[in-house]
């Protein structure tokens, strides 16, 4: 969890740690004063008065004892001093940037989650908008089954296509209410907790203006972590001692699986980038389709007003317009998608897909 990873802190383990040698070594000086205080004590008794002998071999046995937990708290002292030189010494960069690359993906994978559920909440509002043409050409067929200008085969096909629609609604709200439970779940919610979707933000033509594959492919390069453990692979390859069997085989692999690693990352990088300028012609040739739709449905309306077209045909011009109007929204989450995956894989996180 990212509550793991973030509690993971090498710096405050290490001053930690030295903190209870400083501890440590205070106690222990603190019990050498107390046993060369009695020892010193013990060199005044008279053991051959009263109650002499008895303070001498207690003290003795005091001093004994004391002596005794010193030896051992040295023998711990010494031991940790060795586990903090180790501590020190150790390379725990692999580990810092192995965690903030899970991080990252545990990160970009609520941001996925949350965009899947904008798509699913799009598709089930304009489902949603679709059923009314379906019940109006429902009810519509039953008054003219009624009047014997269909027959019952025709009005079977209007009322199943109605339970189909009714069906994709009910199947649509349930993946969503899963979906969004999953998602409370991944962010350590209540999954009984209801919540609404906020809107997401939307990608300008500045934003877009600003991509540029070259720079951000080498600086999302720099931070990959896949390609940082080939390098150190290699690094780790070439270190060992030049006797070693095998030495040149597990250079040559290492460096073969580093640049596996390179071509992988600049190959899936390209594919975002062009994802980004798909997905953002695609909204375009959705807006102009919304365009469009708007001026046929404002066509339709002036003829409705006439009377020259039946409400059907005004409600199937109002519905297309609706479906226009989603498809817009859902070329935008597209879009938005695809820009949030480019800036991840600009800061060397990758998806599993790579893009398109």
């Amino acid at each position: 969890t990212l509550a793991g990873i973030e509690a993971v802190d090498i710096d405050e383990a290490i001053d930690d740690m030295e903190d209870a040698i400083d501890s440590m070594k205070q106690g222990i000086s603190a019990m050498q004063q107390l046993a060369s205080s009695v020892s010193t004590s013990l060199t005044t008794v008279d053991p051959t008065v009263q109650n002499g002998a008895a303070t001498v071999t207690i003290g003795s046995a005091t001093v004994a004892l004391l002596q005794g937990n010193i030896t051992q708290m040295e023998t711990q002292l010494a031991q940790l001093e060795d586990q903090l030189d180790e501590l020190k010494d150790t390379d725990y960069e692999p580990y810092e940037k192995q965690f903030e690359s899970i991080e990252n993906q545990l990160v970009m994978a609520a941001q996925a989650a949350y965009i899947g559920l904008m798509t699913i909440q799009q598709n089930y509002i304009v489902t949603v908008q679709q059923s009314d043409l379906t019940n109006v050409t429902y009810n519509e067929m039953q008054t003219r089954f009624q009047l014997g200008q269909i027959s019952q085969q025709q009005l079977d096909q209007a009322r199943l296509a109605k339970t189909q629609t009714d069906s994709a609604i009910q199947s649509l709200y349930l993946t969503l209410r899963n979906a969004k439970e999953d998602l409370s779940l991944m962010l350590g919610r209540d999954p009984a907790r209801s919540y609404m979707l906020d809107t997401l933000p939307a990608v300008t033509p500045d934003m877009l203006a600003l991509l540029d594959l070259d720079t951000d492919m080498a600086r999302g390069q720099e931070q990959s972590y896949d390609i940082y453990a080939a390098e150190q692979a290699v690094e780790e390859a070439e270190d060992l001692d030049r006797d070693t069997d095998g030495r040149d085989e597990q250079i040559r692999a290492a460096e073969y699986q580093l640049e596996s690693a390179e071509e992988s990352f600049q190959q899936n990088f390209t594919k975002l980038f062009r994802a980004v300028s798909e997905n953002n012609r695609l909204l375009s040739v959705a807006r102009e389709a919304l365009d469009y739709q708007n001026e046929v449905t404002e066509t339709q309306k002036l003829k409705y007003d006439l009377g020259t077209i039946s409400r059907n045909a005004y409600i199937e011009a109002q519905v297309n317009q609706a479906v226009a109007e989603s498809n817009v929204k859902l070329a935008q989450i597209d879009l938005f998608s695809a820009y949030m995956q480019y800036q991840w894989a600009c800061q060397g996180v990758m998806g599993s897909t790579g893009g398109m």
